[in-house]
């Protein structure tokens, strides 16, 4: 894993042991590889959709396994370890943000037509 890798983040991936790892990388792989391009069944041309038993054997393919591991799992646990600081608005507007500018003056009068 990478030497930057926070020791939590390194701590959760690995819990439980190689095991659980593995799995955690089998369930992200299954919930985002949607598509794939070279995988056709033998004697075919055409590329095969994804499988969950597919997705399972690639994860276990070195070194690709280790790469989906360091390129998407560790950024995903990652945003979730960092969080986002902050809270959506009540009513999914800026409602709840501060004004950055001041308000507009009142309405001017219109420029005459020459």
């Amino acid at each position: 894993m990478r030497d930057e890798m926070p020791e939590e983040i390194r701590a959760a991936i690995l819990a439980g042991g190689v095991a659980r790892s593995v799995a955690l990388i089998k369930a992200f792989a299954r919930a985002s590889i949607i598509g794939w391009k070279g995988v056709a069944m033998v004697g075919s041309d055409e590329d095969v959709p994804p499988w969950p038993e597919g997705i399972d054997a690639l994860m276990e393919t070195y070194p690709l396994g280790d790469v989906f591991r360091e390129e998407y799992v560790v950024p995903a646990l990652l945003l979730v370890a960092e969080k986002n600081g902050s809270a959506p608005s009540p009513n999914g507007t800026s409602a709840a943000a501060q004004p950055i500018v001041p308000p507009a003056p009142a309405a001017a009068m219109s420029a005459p037509i020459a």
